[in-house]
């Protein structure tokens, strides 16, 4: 959203800002919280920043929404075919990815991995689960109802987390 991560070579410099959402408007969004604007930051990097237009940004954050898409396809056919490290890479890359997920997504998330921890012992899949739903409660995309509605869940009811997420919730 503001530009602060940047893309780095092999050989330790720095290239070029990772996507930014609707970037014609990062640097209105940089003053509200008093940034410099972008083309200077990225002189600190050592590389020249140039704003795109704004048909090019638009262009640019479909590509990204397709390809989000696309690794969330790919989350789904890995966990149907019971691949869940390659589940849990997708899932976690599309999250990652300018835009990340909607409400959906991340809510369909937690519920595959809840899933996923009820038959693979590894925490990481309840942690990942818990992750999905912490960020939902942040984005005020979580009822109480949904949480206890989901029989899956189940698999979190004594994780210290989903306790907390509870009482948020109430």
């Amino acid at each position: 959203m503001y530009g602060t991560q940047v893309v780095w070579k092999q050989n330790g410099e720095a290239s070029a800002f990772r996507p930014i959402l609707e970037e014609n408007n990062v640097d209105l969004r940089r003053k509200k919280l008093r940034l410099q604007p972008l083309y200077i930051y990225a002189q600190t990097y050592g590389f020249t920043y140039q704003k795109p237009a704004l048909e090019q940004s638009k262009l640019r954050d479909y590509e990204y929404r397709a390809h989000v898409q696309v690794l969330l396809s790919n989350a789904r056919r890995c966990y149907l075919n019971r691949e869940f490290e390659k589940t849990y890479d997708y899932f976690n890359d599309a999250s990652t990815f300018l835009g990340g997920m909607d409400n959906g997504e991340n809510f369909e998330a937690a519920v595959i991995f809840s899933k996923i921890a009820a038959m693979d012992s590894d925490l990481k899949y309840k942690n990942i689960a818990l992750d999905f739903l912490g960020l939902l409660s942040l984005r005020n995309g979580l009822t109480r109802a949904q949480l206890l509605q989901e029989p899956s869940f189940k698999i979190l009811y004594h994780e210290h987390r989903w306790l907390d997420l509870n009482k948020q919730l109430r």
